[in-house]
């Protein structure tokens, strides 16, 4: 990866044939033979010092060290063996913790809510909430299990901040498993003043949210439409 002055800024970790994506926010990138993590950018923001990291996800990333890609001829490896952990956005290593209300889980062990936030940044989740319920009947109306309370709600984080070259907050949605909610995740851009909302589609496509939920809605209608017996119905 290099600046547009050529300048050479870090070697993207490969996946699937290409460069890394990013995942809220950070992509990995090998430097020695480690894994670290760069914004969009392309400043460091985790040094590489691991010898496999995961992609964050809600918050946190699972890394291990000593361990290896098994030893096989399948497209797609797994990394075997090593010592695990998991990681924060600042790249330290978070110790487990009892399951509560609010542990995220992550390989099977539960770990601290990892986020926090200003004032203004909790003014710009009240927007979703408000939205909350519209936007769980359109991410839930394909669900086959019927779904209540709770359970048929989604949570929304703030990923990322605004930067130089990226004026936004990223929000993304979460079901209850703390997953990211759709195929490939609920995501919106917020303007840094916060007056303007956007919905991301693939390739980062900006769309105006109300034009996007207007559409989402239209396509959660049909669906219901078509399958009159799925479980979680859109609310009148």
């Amino acid at each position: 990866m290099y600046d547009r002055k050529g300048n050479f800024l870090y070697r993207p970790f490969a996946y699937d044939n290409g460069a890394d994506y990013f995942s809220e926010g950070l992509r990995r990138f090998v430097k020695n033979g480690k894994v670290g993590f760069a914004d969009r950018n392309g400043k460091v923001i985790i040094e590489a010092k691991n010898d496999f990291v995961s992609p964050f996800h809600y918050g946190y990333a699972a890394y291990c060290d000593g361990c290896d890609w098994e030893k096989t001829e399948d497209e797609h490896k797994a990394i075997v063996g090593g010592t695990w952990g998991v990681m924060n956005f600042k790249g330290q290593h978070v110790q487990p913790v009892a399951k509560s209300v609010n542990t995220v889980e992550v390989n099977g062990k539960y770990y601290p809510y990892p986020f926090s936030y200003t004032q203004k940044e909790k003014e710009v989740l009240q927007f979703f909430e408000k939205q909350n319920q519209k936007l769980s009947d359109i991410y839930y109306v394909n669900h086959y299990k019927k779904l209540s309370g709770e359970n048929k709600k989604l949570y929304f984080e703030i990923v990322e901040r605004p930067k130089e070259n990226f004026p936004f907050y990223q929000v993304n949605a979460y079901d209850d498993s703390k997953s990211a909610a759709g195929l490939a995740g609920l995501k919106f851009l917020v303007s840094e003043d916060g007056r303007k909302v956007f919905a991301l589609e693939f390739d980062d496509e900006k769309i105006p949210f109300e034009t996007w939920l207007k559409e989402q809605r239209n396509q959660a209608e049909a669906f219901q439409k078509k399958h009159p017996d799925a479980p979680n119905k859109l609310s009148d």
